[in-house]
């Protein structure tokens, strides 16, 4: 979001901190600029990280209480828990940039859930078969033994 934040409005920032700088110093506005926008990309690299890594251990956590019968199913399910928790109900403590952006935020976030929480319950059965498959190879097989 602050990446985007930056490109849309990077002429109206550049300017801005242009103003604020203090004549005589030796700072450049646009390294300023790709300073910031360096850092936005990281912290939203290493956050959903983050997020993913906390998302997926509730998901394995309550994946059998999930309905549905496939992962991809019960991982759409999850999305859109999530969604409903963080982009509405807590979009909806937070209006001081109006309705209209309220409404087109949420509006995009729900693909964004849905696609994150089907792959990830795509993911996490498809590691559950994989480790399935691994534990019944290392089993010895009794029907050979007599």
């Amino acid at each position: 979001m602050a990446v985007v934040f930056l490109t849309v409005f990077r002429d109206l920032i550049i300017s801005v901190l242009s103003k604020s700088i203090l004549p005589g110093t030796s700072v450049n506005v646009n390294s300023l600029y790709a300073l910031a926008e360096t850092a936005a990309v990281g912290v939203a690299l290493i956050g959903g990280i983050i997020f993913g890594l906390i998302f997926g251990i509730v998901f394995a956590a309550a994946s059998e209480h999930i309905p549905g019968r496939s992962g991809v199913v019960k991982g759409a399910v999850f999305g859109i828990i999530m969604w409903l928790l963080l982009g509405v109900l807590l979009g909806l403590a937070d209006l001081r940039y109006g309705i209209i952006y309220y409404l087109l935020s949420i509006s995009a976030s729900l693909l964004t859930a849905l696609v994150f929480g089907a792959l990830l319950g795509h993911l996490f059965e498809s590691g559950i078969k994989k480790e399935e498959r691994n534990s019944h190879a290392a089993q010895p097989d009794s029907s050979n033994r007599r």
